[in-house]
């Protein structure tokens, strides 16, 4: 119900736009207000396992608000406009810097992990707690959203290195 020139007038592009939607949707680490409560209520946390499972119930409610479907908007955009190409890697980009500072943010509780285990950490949640991963689940298999959030939680913390086991003699 808006007129395009309105629309053009707050937005210069149709990369600005989408890049609006998506700060809108994520609502998450980005966004000051949100990201601030979401980051006090995961360090609130006293241990992995319940700092992993609010930020699988973070993820999955992006998901929910629609950001797997503005993420192939912007996926099928990206194919002739390069202004929206660049906008999926800064999509892509900020996604994977926000994965790897909620690892940090788990690796707080846990025994000292080098920087490389974390970096492979949030490479591998990067890649399959993913927009295309969720849709292939969610919406073609039929999974719930629950299901995804218990899959990407049992995920992350297949992840996290185990002590190392004693060995008595």
């Amino acid at each position: 119900g808006v007129a395009e020139s309105t629309t053009y007038h707050l937005f210069k592009d149709k990369s600005t736009l989408l890049w609006a939607i998506v700060e809108h949707v994520v609502g998450g680490p980005d966004d000051t207000e949100d990201g601030a409560r979401l980051l006090d209520a995961i360090r609130a946390e006293p241990d992995a396992p319940s700092r992993l499972r609010l930020i699988a119930r973070w993820s999955r409610g992006t998901y929910e608000r629609g950001i797997a479907d503005i993420e192939a908007v912007i996926g099928e955009a990206a194919r002739s406009d390069p202004r929206v190409r660049a906008l999926a890697q800064r999509a892509a980009d900020e996604r994977y810097r926000v994965t790897r500072m909620l690892a940090d943010v788990v690796a707080e509780v846990l025994p000292p992990v080098g920087f490389e285990d974390l970096d492979r950490i949030a490479q591998i949640i990067w890649a399959t707690d993913s927009s295309p991963v969720y849709r292939m689940l969610v919406h073609d298999l039929g999974w719930t959203p629950e299901r995804y959030e218990e899959w990407v939680f049992q995920l992350y913390c297949s992840l996290m290195p185990q002590p190392a086991a004693r060995t008595g003699r």
